[in-house]
């Protein structure tokens, strides 16, 4: 009897594994669903290859910014402490997303930001290393939904 009952025991743990494992494996993507990080490059004019990149707040979805000549420093700031956390006020007043050389990083969305297509103006700062002056231009980031 007892080898009958640790069969059922096993049976019935491996069951009730299995539907935890369903329920909280990641449900797939529909094929037209964007998501994840978004890559934004940057030229030594601090022109973008995209103007307005769209972020879904609901995906998790992540900016990465990247500049082209790798002699400068890439720095992505907006007016606000929004969109993103983690970003960081600069002596001029602006707030900066995370970055490192010619690359910066979004982070998460905020919990609070807006979402609904809210438009969120950035500037791309571009300085070279040699400390001669940089160059700027502004982009978007849209919160969806």
């Amino acid at each position: 009897m007892a080898k009958g009952s640790n069969l059922f025991v096993a049976l019935v743990t491996l069951i009730v594994g299995g539907l935890i494992g369903w329920f909280l494996a990641p449900k797939p993507r529909a094929a037209n669903q964007k998501a994840g990080g978004h890559i934004i490059r940057v030229d030594k004019d601090a022109k973008p290859n995209k103007e307005e990149v769209e972020l879904n707040k609901d995906d998790h979805d992540v900016a990465f910014w990247i500049e082209d000549d790798h002699d400068t420093d890439l720095y992505i700031e907006f007016k606000d402490n929004a969109p993103f956390d983690g970003m960081t006020q600069t002596a001029g007043g602006r707030w900066r997303v995370h970055c490192v050389d010619y690359t910066c990083f979004s982070g998460e969305i905020q919990q609070g930001a807006q979402g609904g297509g809210t438009k969120y103006k950035y500037w791309k700062v571009v300085k070279p290393k040699s400390g001669s002056p940089g160059k700027e231009d502004n982009g978007w980031i849209v919160i969806r939904p």
